[in-house]
């Protein structure tokens, strides 16, 4: 799937995180991916993926690194994917998270 492109920041990528939780909880990981999307509505997946992107605004917001950089430190290898996943997710641009940072202002309402 394309979310696997911003996931690099959790270094062995997505799947990689299910198996090993799935291995530390002595349980296969089909299981886990069913009971994880019944108690938490999502997949497990887009879990780590909205994860990431939190993780991604909150240096948005407190430092001053460049949005490339920020994009690709959390492996997200093409910048326009990762301007629309942040935009699908906060229904604004990352340009507008920093532009509010800049000036103090607080977050935008959702």
């Amino acid at each position: 799937t394309t979310q696997r492109r911003g996931v690099g920041a959790l270094g062995n990528g997505r799947g990689c995180a299910k198996y090993e939780l799935a291995k530390q909880l002595n349980t296969a990981p089909s299981t886990l991916r069913k009971y994880f999307r019944r108690e938490m509505g999502i997949s497990f997946g887009q879990y780590v993926f909205n994860e990431v992107l939190a993780e991604v605004d909150k240096e948005l917001r407190t430092t001053n690194r460049s949005i490339r950089e920020i994009s690709e430190a959390y492996g997200f290898s093409d910048p326009s994917y990762f301007s629309r996943a942040y935009k699908r997710y906060f229904h604004f641009p990352p340009s507008v998270a920093r532009k509010n940072t800049d000036k103090g202002e607080q977050k935008p309402k959702i």
